[in-house]
């Protein structure tokens, strides 16, 4: 299994995922010519993309896709609620695979389940893929860690989570008070604060790598986002998974499990 952030932030999120059949990209926010370029980088050419999993429906996520799809025949899949909301942003009735959120589905040689998660949009959704004995998890935009969410992510061996901001950057920041507000919400985004408990919630001895994402350029940095999570798993010594954080602008190392 091979891994790869192509870029998180509020301006593009996209996450390669390849196993020995399967390639695929779970969001693709970026502009056409930015996908190609960091798909180049990462040593991938759109051509070699089966299919692109969304998690919702923000332009931060899907970009992209009306383009990928059409110009490199990549399958889409979504539920029903997202894909038609895709649709109506792009004035075209793209053809979707639809799932059933909280349903597995296999898809080549994985085993994808979609879980809800809470954020301000129409459906949106983590997933956990399941390869041979490995799994990954990724959830990039979500408000609150339900138990739900801690329930679908539990014995990951991989976890890619946002960490979007430090309250109190956010508080003191000049950004305006309606922002504020929806952004502390239990459907904004998670701070740094939530996500370090909610990963140590699910932590267990196989959890081995944890890539922080969605890091706000203004109300966070990655220093802040790894070192808070990392202070609450001193709490437990025999329990501490490696942590990085994803870039915005540049595509991450490729990832091996």
């Amino acid at each position: 299994m091979k891994l790869c952030v192509l870029g998180s932030g509020s301006e593009g999120n996209s996450i390669l995922f390849q196993t020995r059949k399967a390639c695929i990209l779970i969001d693709s926010g970026f502009s056409a010519a930015e996908m190609e370029k960091r798909l180049s980088l990462a040593g991938y050419r759109p051509a070699d993309i089966d299919a692109i999993f969304i998690s919702h429906e923000h332009i931060d996520h899907i970009r992209s896709v009306k383009m990928l799809h059409e110009k490199y025949n990549i399958s889409l899949f979504a539920n029903r609620p997202t894909a038609n909301e895709v649709r109506k942003i792009f004035k075209n009735n793209l053809k979707f695979h639809i799932f059933l959120t909280n349903r597995p589905f296999v898809f080549k040689d994985i085993v994808v389940e979609p879980f809800s998660v809470f954020h301000d949009a129409m459906e949106p959704v983590g997933f956990s893929i399941a390869y041979k004995n490995i799994k990954f998890s990724v959830a990039t935009d979500l408000g609150f860690p339900s138990s739900g969410v801690k329930e679908k992510m539990k014995n990951s061996h991989f976890v890619v989570l946002e960490s979007n901001h430090d309250e109190q950057m956010l508080l003191k920041s000049r950004r305006p008070h309606g922002l504020k507000k929806r952004i502390l919400s239990r459907l904004g985004h998670l701070s740094n604060s939530s996500a370090g408990n909610l990963l140590q919630d699910i932590c267990h001895q196989d959890l081995h790598k944890v890539i922080l994402a969605h890091l706000s350029r203004e109300c966070n940095s990655p220093q802040l986002a790894m070192e808070t999570i990392r202070n609450i798993f001193t709490q437990n010594q025999n329990l501490s998974p490696d942590i990085e954080a994803a870039c915005q602008d540049t595509v991450s190392e490729i990832y091996t499990l």
